[in-house]
């Protein structure tokens, strides 16, 4: 079975650098786990969504910071798992503005339909070869369309700061490769202003 992929990228406006400390906010909804398999060599990192905190109005988006640098084509987890009706996506962005702190590339979710009333927690998944980082910058965010307890200015946002997650690479996006806009989910998530999505492929 062929997964689809959607490539995305953020591009957000140049007012300061991360935030090393988790900043307050209105709740903790993320928590994140790691295990280890001797025999594969993976690392799986977990992590479980309160779906209660979540909004049936709008996109729910999730991602974890895994590139210093901004690189929409990759590298890819080995393998990895989501809810039903949510896609995978590479997020890609400059340095973000106020509280949520967002810069580099990310492996996130976002859900496909706008309106979702989630019964259960959400759990997502992947596996990488890539150990526990250290790094203590904010390295995940929650995005959910209709919540409205985030920060002044990022009212959507969930949840953000920083979590267990895989080490971080270096690897910049190879040359030539432009992403091409495909607006239409970040308007219905009102994240335009600050994210810009690009084009889909598959991938096996």
């Amino acid at each position: 079975m062929k997964r689809v992929l959607n490539i995305a990228a953020f591009v957000l406006l140049m007012l300061i650098g991360l935030m090393a400390t988790r900043p307050a906010h209105a709740v903790s909804a993320v928590t994140g786990t790691v295990s280890y398999d001797p025999v594969t060599k993976l690392y799986t990192y977990t992590y479980t969504i309160d779906a209660s905190v979540l909004s049936s109005i709008g996109h729910v988006s999730f991602a974890i910071r895994q590139n210093v640098q901004i690189n929409w084509s990759g590298p890819l987890p080995t393998t990895w798992g989501q809810p039903d009706d949510f896609n995978f996506a590479i997020l890609s962005g400059g340095g973000a503005p106020g509280p949520v702190g967002l810069s580099g590339s990310y492996w996130g979710w976002t859900s496909s339909f706008p309106y979702g009333v989630y019964d259960e927690d959400l759990v997502f998944w992947f596996s990488t070869t890539r150990g526990v980082s250290t790094d203590t910058a904010n390295n995940f965010y929650l995005f959910s369309g209709g919540y409205t307890g985030g920060p002044p200015g990022y009212e959507g946002f969930v949840d953000f700061g920083n979590i267990v997650a895989p080490a971080l690479v270096n690897i910049e996006a190879p040359p030539g490769i432009v992403p091409e806009p495909g607006t239409a989910l970040l308007w219905a998530m009102g994240l335009l202003p600050v994210m810009w999505a690009v084009g889909r492929r598959r991938v096996g």
